[in-house]
């Protein structure tokens, strides 16, 4: 071979490894301009598209936490990818004569409930029939609309309701959706003593009847209110005060043992919170913080009645006040990493802090 020949090689060895290396390079450039072009078109969305753009696989809050079974799951957003439920079943109320129907609300396209829902109806009235599906936007129009089921998701249908109209918490508020953080909420008002129960031994949502951890997205109101849990009405309590005056109790067990945070800056603002209750252990989160924590000895909760939005056993008026979007118990103490977990899913959902 000639010299003259062994240089074209060589160049065109070196204009071969170019081209690999350019059309590399282009690829790359491609690749990241695609990933721009998702990223900008989420945050040109509201917030549940944009949390779905940036978390397309794994999102659900239950998926994530993984081998880790809740007790009870209630949210206005899906929590499993695998979950085909409702979201709630409510009510419409209009004034006048005439029945008002019920229906199942459905999650929208973006795994939430909002006005673009679609409902089932359950119990016809109104010019509605059994089993009609129209959008829930449709449903309410310009009328009230009250919970009357708050399905569960963990897969155990451990549903809490209310059958009685005037203790029902509500959805829709004249025409408008309940939102907190732009986002569906569900309104619970003291002077209605409004309230969402189930028949749920305490032995069976926790470990030895007080084990466990309770993660919730829920604005903190003021006075004398209970937020969920168990209670006789005396001193047998897995409980919260969300708040109670300007602080945050958490009590556990039989003769209980409480443990307090003062969360005054968080009155009507959507916080996440863990509450965890273990062997000599208690633990209050706030954000993805830990604020509480104690080494209590504790006895075992013997109450049979959950309640969500209130704890009607106290004497008085004890009802949360402000809105509540999501309530899921573990029958286990969380690590920080679990709740890590849980609180990154929530904040970018939720848009928390």
């Amino acid at each position: 071979m000639q010299l003259r020949q062994i240089k074209r090689y060589i160049m065109g060895c070196y204009k071969m490894d170019f081209y690999i290396v350019f059309e590399k390079q282009i690829v790359r450039f491609l690749a990241a301009l695609m990933f721009m072009s998702i990223h900008f078109e989420a945050f040109a969305q509201g917030p549940q598209q944009m949390f779905w753009a940036l978390n397309s696989s794994n999102t659900y809050l239950l998926d994530q936490i993984g081998s880790t079974t809740a007790s009870v799951a209630y949210s206005v957003r899906k929590l499993r990818k695998n979950y085909t439920g409702f979201a709630m079943r409510v009510r419409l109320e209009r004034p006048g004569a005439g029945a008002n129907p019920e229906g199942d609300v459905a999650f929208d396209a973006n795994g939430v409930v909002s006005e673009n829902s679609t409902i089932r109806i359950t119990s016809s009235g109104r010019g509605f029939s059994v089993g009609d599906e129209v959008l829930f936007s449709t449903f309410y129009s310009t009328s009230n609309v009250w919970v009357t089921i708050w399905y569960d998701q963990s897969g155990n249908n451990r549903h809490v309701s209310q059958s009685t109209p005037g203790q029902q918490p509500r959805i829709v508020n004249l025409g408008t959706l309940e939102t907190s953080n732009s986002i569906a909420s569900i309104r619970f008002i003291n002077a209605n003593e409004t309230v969402l129960t189930a028949t749920i031994p305490s032995s069976t949502m926790f470990g030895s009847g007080y084990i466990g951890t309770a993660s919730l997205v829920s604005e903190a109101s003021t006075g004398n209110t209970s937020s969920f849990g168990y209670s006789d009405g005396g001193s047998n309590r897995w409980q919260a005060h969300i708040n109670e005056g300007n602080n945050l109790y958490f009590d556990v067990g039989n003769s209980y043992t409480r443990l307090s945070y003062n969360n005054s800056a968080s009155i009507g603002n959507l916080r996440t919170y863990a509450l965890v209750a273990g062997n000599s252990l208690m633990e209050i989160w706030l954000s993805g913080t830990r604020v509480a924590n104690s080494t209590p000895s504790m006895s075992a909760s013997t109450t049979n009645t959950f309640y969500v939005g209130g704890i009607p056993p106290f004497s008085g008026r004890w009802h949360h006040n402000n809105d509540q979007s999501e309530i899921v118990i573990f029958p286990k103490v969380l690590t920080a990493g679990e709740i890590g977990v849980l609180n990154r899913n929530q904040k970018d959902f939720y848009g928390t802090p």
